[in-house]
């Protein structure tokens, strides 16, 4: 089945971006392995994918989807259905203070597990975290 990831860059406080256009270009991608993730996944999506398709699909490919303020209504309905399997988080050090939150209130409880953690310089932070599924 295939994989999907949800990609984000975040305020400390847990913000998104206010700038309209890709979060990504906050930070350069090249100097913060952005553009490795991107290059690595197979399709990335957007709002205008239907869900269905990402359920029909099964073969093994990575579909990545980045969250930004107009799509994370989308984004949390994808977690509602359980479609995310993987989170990548940028924080960058600073509070934003706008309550422009990804993650929405009445999410289902999931469980989340670190994979693999990076510090840049700057005070930036990757967090990678699969689903965890609980038997």
């Amino acid at each position: 089945m295939a994989k999907v990831q949800m990609f984000a860059v975040l305020s400390l406080d847990g913000c998104l971006s206010d700038n309209s256009g890709d979060a990504r270009w906050i930070l350069r991608p090249e100097s913060y392995d952005i553009d490795k993730i991107f290059d690595a996944a197979d399709y990335e999506f957007s709002s205008n994918y239907p869900t269905s398709r990402l359920m029909e699909n099964e073969d093994d490919s990575v579909f990545i989807i980045e969250a930004t303020l107009e799509n994370a209504d989308y984004i949390n309905g994808l977690f509602r259905l359980r479609l995310i399997d993987e989170i990548i988080i940028y924080t960058i050090p600073f509070i934003a203070g706008t309550e422009l939150k990804l993650f929405k209130a009445g999410l289902p409880i999931s469980y989340w597990e670190l994979d693999n953690e990076k510090r840049y310089k700057c005070g930036v932070h990757r967090s990678m975290y699969s689903r965890k599924v609980i038997e």
